[in-house]
């Protein structure tokens, strides 16, 4: 629950990136990705952080009860449908 509003929301943490430790026990075919810089690695990690928002809970990222009910923390910074300009079908968060 989210102390200043009392809403429940999740939230999603990358644990790693660029490598799928389980996913390569399961998948010999899968190579771990190689960023050129730290600005290529970010730009992929925002832009993966934008999709688990839209993705929700379980492909209902643009139909949950509020915008911040899905979260993405990103380094330390929360990430909302709203920092990236998304709203939701009928309900405002």
């Amino acid at each position: 629950m989210d102390s200043g509003t009392g809403l429940p929301f999740f939230v999603f943490k990358f644990l790693t990136f660029g490598s799928a430790p389980k996913a390569h026990r399961n998948t010999k075919d899968l190579v771990n990705r190689a960023f050129d810089d730290e600005t290529e690695k970010r730009h992929w990690m925002k832009t993966a952080a934008e999709a688990l928002l839209v993705f929700g809970s379980g492909y209902n990222g643009l139909n949950l009860p509020h915008l911040s009910y899905t979260r993405v923390d990103l380094d330390g910074r929360i990430y909302t449908l709203k920092d990236f300009g998304y709203t939701l079908n009928s309900k405002q968060g």
